[in-house]
């Protein structure tokens, strides 16, 4: 069997944190030796929702319009929230045969 890769991203968790807590975490800490870890800088300010539009896609916010969290109704003034549905660009993912899990 090939080799398996695992691609964990946690919304919202400081990797410092993590360092700074292995005792406390044992699952985290052994993914930690066992494999690599760094910090995602896909965009400033790192707005959850274009964040990680960007590290799946590999593409700058600015190329699929997506800034914030929310849609702005320009006749009524209100909020809509923002979902992975409106993301049209193709994930990492799509390129690939390999099976893989998206967890979100």
């Amino acid at each position: 069997m090939g080799e398996s890769l695992l691609l964990l991203g946690i919304d919202g968790l400081d990797l410092y944190f993590i360092e700074e807590h292995r005792s406390e975490l044992p699952n985290l800490s052994s993914l930690l030796d066992k494999g690599k870890a760094g910090l995602l800088d896909s965009i400033l300010p790192p707005v959850t929702l274009p964040a990680w539009g960007c590290a799946f896609t590999g593409r700058r916010s600015e190329d699929f319009g997506h800034f914030d969290m929310h849609n702005l109704n320009d006749f009524k003034y209100e909020f809509k929230a923002k979902d992975r549905s409106e993301f049209s660009e193709k994930g990492f993912w799509k390129y690939t045969n390999q099976k893989m899990a998206i967890l979100d």
